[in-house]
């Protein structure tokens, strides 16, 4: 990440495993926005087994004929980058050692990468998956599947066999280079906004055969998911169920064993199920990212059916997301307001 005027700044980030904002800021003429030479940026790189992601902002002006820069380089080819690597190995205690096996290896990003300015000279980013025998081996040729300035999900059908060892890599990169304000003339402004997230799933599409990971860790999923979580709370306690959440299609959540004609709220909250006590109750939906509406009333069964149709952009697979429904109750067991189902747990996905 490259930020400059009359004194060189520049800051080095290695592979990835950067606990904090790395920042530069350089200013000259007291380094004010509008009234002179001035450039900063910030970026943050956060590293985990399957999951990368760079976010950043910077801006600059030149002036009176004086030039800075403002850019961030993170070469797919050379360091810095964002960066995992595992060792995976293909298991099946029913089949004999050297039986063909085929993983299904996937990457999804979302996200963005904007560049503004008068002459924006690079503006790309890239997710990859590596595979080869041996760390030493991953090289460029070792790319099995890769997004290049788009976002969605890249795959890889991967021939292996049970016994077989290698080693997988993920990459995430970002480059940015406002040219225009390098010269003093015309006076000029640039900016970068950087919010870019990839997901790494690995699959075994042979019955009978799984993959064990040297890290040990459980990789994210891009497959959607529904799993009931926890248990409701009431007379009677209300379940809710769900059909799976495959982008595209419409996602039905239902409600059984509300009060007859009972108005039912639904929430969801982003990321996995919060369990949070409350008496008797457990709320599953984490309060930092709650929303809650309406969903309609039960009928005489106590069942209420909400249809959400769910976009086909596949940058949103893997999207995690817990859903539960409340019914306002008299002296109800959650807060003295009302009763709640169980949560499910949602992985939005292909």
């Amino acid at each position: 990440m490259g930020n400059q005027t009359a004194v060189s700044n520049i800051v080095q980030v290695d592979t990835g495993w950067q606990p904090t904002a790395v920042t530069t800021l350089q200013q000259n003429g007291g380094g004010s926005p509008g009234i002179s030479l001035y450039s900063e940026g910030t970026v943050r790189t956060q590293a985990q087994f399957g999951r990368l992601r760079i976010l950043g902002t910077g801006q600059a002006q030149n002036w009176n004929g004086n030039g800075t820069s403002l850019y961030v380089n993170m070469s797919a080819s050379d360091l810095p980058t964002v960066q995992f690597r595992d060792t995976l190995t293909v298991q099946a205690p029913g089949l004999p050692a050297g039986t063909p096996v085929q993983l299904r290896l996937r990457v999804r990003m979302a996200g963005s990468c904007v560049l503004a300015g008068l002459m924006p000279l690079v503006s790309n980013y890239s997710a990859q998956i590596r595979v080869a025998p041996e760390a030493s081996s991953l090289g460029v040729s070792s790319v099995v599947a890769s997004l290049d300035s788009t976002t969605g999900v890249a795959t890889a059908i991967v021939p292996t066999a049970v016994g077989q060892t290698f080693v997988v890599e993920g990459r995430t990169t970002c480059n940015v280079d406002e040219y225009g304000v390098r010269n003093g003339f015309p006076v000029a402004t640039a900016s970068y906004s950087i919010d870019l997230e990839s997901l790494f799933d690995f699959t075994s599409l042979t019955p009978g055969a799984s993959i064990a990971t040297c890290s040990g860790v459980t990789y994210p999923s891009l497959q959607a998911s529904s799993q009931p979580v926890g248990t409701g709370c009431g007379a009677a306690p209300p379940t809710l169920v769900s059909t799976l959440p495959r982008l595209g299609t419409t996602l039905l959540l239902t409600t059984n064993g509300a009060p007859a004609q009972a108005p039912v709220f639904r929430g969801f909250a982003v990321g996995a199920p919060a369990w949070l006590p409350f008496g008797t109750c457990t709320l599953q939906l984490d309060p930092a990212s709650l929303q809650l509406d309406f969903a309609g009333f039960a009928d005489a069964a106590g069942r209420q059916t909400v249809a959400l149709p769910l976009p086909g952009s596949s940058s949103l697979a893997g999207l995690a997301v817990t859903a539960q429904t409340l019914m306002p109750a008299t002296n109800g067991p959650f807060l003295g307001f009302g009763e709640l189902s169980n949560g499910v747990a949602l992985v939005v996905g292909l």
